[in-house]
Parts: C-alpha cells; sequence; structure tokens
C-alpha cells in the first residue's frame, strides 16, 4: 500500500489492513480500527453537510476521550485544518482563537456543552456550527449536529489534498497575550510520524498512552503514530492524571508498552503511584520532554522499571521532536540530562545569540552556550497569519534552506550530545507547556489597579514548577488587590496552565543601570518570596 501522503489516509490504511485489531482502548472498553475508521468517515461527512471543504479551519473541542482522537482525524479527511481547543480554558481565551484561525465550525461532545455554547454567543460569534452536540432548548439559534444525526450519515472518503498543505495548527501563548498558531502540514507531521516508527521500533502489538491533550504538541505521537503502525493507542483521561495511583493502575491494567508525557507526571507517579504494587512489566519504553527532569528524580524512576529504556525527546512545538538522547543507565551526579543529537535528517547547530545571520555559521566553542537553531523535514509551514513571527523566527540560508531558530539555550558536550538550559527570551515551560511570561505580565498589567507586573518560574517544596505574579498597584488602587478578581481576569485572558497561583504585592520594579526592568532579580526574588511563604 505504501507510505500515506496525507494523514487523512492514515485511519483508512490502518483498517484496510487490520481491521478488528483494537484501535482505541477507554474504560475497558475497545475500539477496532475498522469502527474507528467508519465513525471518522461519518463525522467527516458530518463536516461535509456544514459546509466544510479543504483548507477550512475546524475547530476540536473535546475532552480526552475516543472522540478527541476521531474529531482530529475527520478533520484531516475532510482536507480542512484542525485547529485543538483546550476545553479547560476560559471562554474568552478560547474565543479569541476561534477568532483568530477563522473556525466557525467545531467538533465538540456534551461534557463540554457549555463552553462551546459560549464560542457562539455575543453580537457575532466566531462560531455558527456545533458538531457532536444534540440539539436542546440551551442552544437558541446555533445549529448543531448531534450524535444521531451523524450515525445516520454514509462515511465519506478522505479528501485528495496536496501533503504540503497545512493540516492542524497548534496555538500557544505570544509575549503580547495573542495566541500564535503553529501551522503543521500533512508532509511535515507525515515526517515526524517516520522518524518515531522507527526510531523506537513501535509495532502493532504496543499499547501507547494517550495522555496529552491534543492543543499540545506531545498528542502527535498517539494522534498519528498510533495508525501508521496499527498499535493500539490507550486514552488517559484527566482524572487518572490528577491521581498517580489511578494513572499507575490504569497503565498496569492496560498494558501500556510505550510511555510519553513530560516530566512532571512520571514525577508524581514516583511520589504518590505506588510502584511497587503495579505490574508495569510490559513498559519497555518511556519517552519524556517537554521540560527538564530532575537527574535524582529519573535516577529514582529507572530503579523502580530497569526493563523499560528511557529517551529524553527535544523539539518546540514548531520542528515537532529534532533530538533524542537515549540513556544507557540512570543519571548520575547534578549534571541535567542531554537532550542528545539530532533525528533522522534534522539538521541542528548552535548559534552565537547575538549573531543576526543569514544562515548558521561557525558553533560556538564546545562548552559555550550559543541559541538552537534547527532544519528538519518536521518543521511548521510558519505561523498562522503572522508573517512577523516568520520572519523574526524563520532563515533560508544561501542553500536555500529553512533554519527555525527555537529560541532556546544549549551547549555541546565534548562528545558532541546538546544540552538544552534556557531561553533566550523569557518564553519558559511548566509541566510541558509553554509559557510567554510577558503575556501574563500584559494581561495583569490590563487588570484594573495594577500599574506594573512581573511573572514567574517558582517551584515550591514539591518539586512541580508553578506560575506567580508580583504586583505593583496603581495611585489609589486598594492594596493588597482583590487576588479572586485577578485571577478571574488572567482566567479569562490566558489558558488555565498560565494562571498565576499566587498574586504577590510588590512596592515597586527594579531597574538596571541603564533604567531598564531589572526582570532577572525581580523574577529570582519572587520565586524565593513564594517558596519561603509556601513553608
Amino acid at each position: 500500500m505504501g507510505n500515506a501522503r496525507t494523514l487523512g489516509e492514515l485511519l483508512p490504511r490502518a483498517a484496510e489492513r487490520q481491521g478488528g485489531a483494537p484501535a482505541v482502548r477507554h474504560g475497558g472498553a475497545t475500539l477496532s480500527w475498522a469502527d474507528a475508521a467508519e465513525q471518522a468517515a461519518r463525522l467527516s461527512a458530518a463536516l461535509d453537510a456544514s459546509g466544510v471543504g479543504p483548507g477550512d479551519r475546524v475547530g476540536v473541542h473535546v475532552r480526552k476521550s475516543p472522540e478527541a482522537f476521531l474529531a482530529m482525524h475527520a478533520v484531516v479527511q475532510r482536507g480542512a485544518i484542525a485547529v485543538p481547543l483546550d476545553p479547560t480554558a476560559a471562554p474568552a481565551y478560547l474565543t479569541g482563537v476561534a477568532e483568530r484561525t477563522g473556525c466557525s465550525v467545531v467538533i465538540t461532545h456534551g461534557p463540554c456543552r457549555r463552553s462551546a455554547l459560549a464560542l457562539c454567543t455575543g453580537d457575532d460569534p466566531p462560531v455558527h456550527t456545533l458538531v457532536g452536540l444534540a440539539p436542546g432548548a440551551d442552544t437558541g439559534t446555533v445549529r448543531c449536529v448531534g450524535p444521531d444525526e451523524i450515525a445516520g450519515l454514509d462515511p465519506v472518503a478522505p479528501v485528495d489534498v496536496d501533503p504540503y498543505q497545512p493540516a492542524y495548527i497548534i496555538t500557544t501563548s505570544g509575549s503580547t497575550g495573542v495566541p500564535k498558531g503553529i501551522t503543521h502540514t500533512h508532509a511535515s507531521a507525515l515526517a515526524y510520524v517516520d522518524f518515531k516508527r522507527a526510531a523506537y521500533d513501535l509495532r502493532p502489538d504496543d499499547r501507547i498512552s494517550d495522555i496529552a491533550p491534543n492543543h499540545f504538541d506531545i498528542s502527535t505521537l498517539a494522534l498519528w503514530v498510533t495508525p501508521a503502525v496499527g498499535a493500539t493507542n490507550v486514552v488517559v483521561p484527566e482524572p487518572h492524571q490528577m491521581l498517580p495511583a489511578s494513572l499507575s493502575q490504569l497503565a498496569a491494567d492496560e498494558g501500556i508498552s510505550v510511555w510519553y508525557s513530560v516530566p512532571y507526571l512520571l514525577t508524581q507517579l514516583l511520589d504518590r503511584g505506588q510502584l511497587d504494587s503495579r505490574d508495569l512489566s510490559a513498559l519497555r519504553w518511556v519517552l519524556f520532554g517537554g521540560e527538564m527532569f530532575p537527574p535524582q528524580v529519573l535516577a529514582a524512576l529507572m530503579a523502580h522499571w530497569p526493563s523499560a529504556r528511557f529517551s529524553n525527546v527535544y523539539g518546540p512545538a514548531e520542528v515537532n521532536a529534532c533530538t533524542v538522547h537515549h540513556l544507557d543507565g540512570p543519571p548520575r551526579g547534578e549534571e541535567p540530562i542531554p537532550v542528545g543529537g539530532p533525528v533522522d535528517t534534522t539538521e541542528v547547530r548552535l548559534m552565537d545569540v547575538d549573531r543576526n545571520a543569514a544562515g548558521p555559521g561557525a558553533e560556538p566553542a564546545t562548552g559555550q552556550p550559543g541559541e538552537i537553531w534547527v532544519c528538519a523535514r518536521t518543521m511548521m509551514a510558519g505561523y498562522w497569519e503572522r508573517p512577523d513571527l516568520d520572519e523574526r523566527s524563520i532563515v533560508t540560508d544561501p542553500d536555500g534552506r529553512h533554519w527555525y531558530r527555537t529560541g532556546d539555550l544549549g551547549y555541546r558536550r565534548p562528545g558532541g550530545e546538546l544540552v538544552f538550559t534556557g531561553r533566550v527570551d523569557h518564553q519558559v515551560k511548566v509541566r510541558g507547556h509553554r509559557i510567554e511570561l510577558e503575556a501574563i505580565e500584559a494581561v495583569l498589567e490590563d487588570a484594573p489597579g495594577v500599574a506594573n507586573a512581573v511573572a514567574a518560574v517558582a517551584r515550591p517544596g514539591d518539586g512541580a514548577d508553578v506560575i506567580v505574579a508580583g504586583l505593583v498597584v496603581s495611585a489609589g488602587a486598594p492594596t493588597p488587590p482583590d487576588t479572586e478578581a485577578l485571577r478571574r481576569h488572567a482566567a479569562d485572558h490566558l489558558p488555565a496552565y498560565a494562571v498565576p497561583v499566587a498574586f504577590l504585592p510588590l512596592t515597586a520594579l527594579p531597574t538596571t543601570g541603564s533604567g531598564k526592568l531589572d526582570r532577572r532579580t525581580i523574577r529570582a526574588e519572587l520565586a524565593a518570596r513564594y517558596r519561603s511563604e509556601e513553608k
């Protein structure tokens, strides 16, 4: 049958190869590849009936479930562009994403009814059709295509589109508080599929954890790679992720063989997952990425799973995975875990941070830091309708190759392995989510009574990073400001993972000798103050 040309071909091909084999496991129930392909094709028919065609953007507003998997496949089969929406985000934030990407049709389901309907309210709502939601008294003039109507439609075949057309958009926070959309093509996603399938020897008898929500780039392993190899996608709903003992029990019961998550979840499993009483002998490979993993914690976890192989995967959402480090044994000492070397046909270079070049040149000396630049087939097409960001982040060298300036800092070890050390700008990662601290500051400074704001990352005693904010109140405003009002304001304009857990009053913000805001100093002070107050 050959390799798939588009993402829309993955599910039908899996059904042809092994129709009765398990495709998705959830809550003890199994969905076969044949049934998954048929359901996605009927959902694609519902999009067709709703006027969705190739190139149109379709929001996917579904909680972690088999429906979330099927919805993404239904959109790409239609030749449309999937825009995963965080179902836990505030309506104002989701509305902004829908408006900027032009989503007039959204796939949703009953558990998301309230927030989905919020996308269809107001004088000029961005969304007019909800697919997957049964009509009710509260839907008003919103067009709803319910489950019963979808089940009565004839399945439709995937639409043939150019592989270099956009397939999905992942949104992440921007430095101005406006989300930016990372646009991947069918070709860039399938290049990622090829790498993952070969790098980890993935096979049909694997059971792969489906943990990350669709709006998080780690989800691409479960979304696109499992149908490509015919492995089983084991859905891990949010409630299990919040209860480590329940999470480890699910992993044992389902016989998960390949795990992929941020280090935070693995740390929680080690601390409170009752690993000594779980049979996780089926686990053969543990992939982690999205944030730095404390070496001593990783070493302790590896002692629990001595038969599993561990790999540190690095790659911003703009380029998917671009380097990997396979651990030969538990880390020793406090040295950071390397992110390894480039994968497949990827090239990775380090550049002087202050260099403004037309392409990568000579690298800094071994051990010296530089900005990480990436040239890869897995690279995005660009930021959705943001040529200014493309110009800033994508560089074309004299040979016509495109390089993505990640904004990440790293250095090379004497053996050539890359070590990630932080960010050039003020972007951070908290529990795997990329966050622009300046985006949080912009939102808070727009709140009533706030003159200045600085956001920082703090690590309390449990080792889990959190966002905190320091605030200088406006003249005449109450001191301290109303914390609950600030939290509501932040939640209305930011994704849930970017809302500060604490608001600390400040009398003034320090400046450098040149008069610039001394963010480095105040962020360190905020982090220390939060840790002190938490004790």
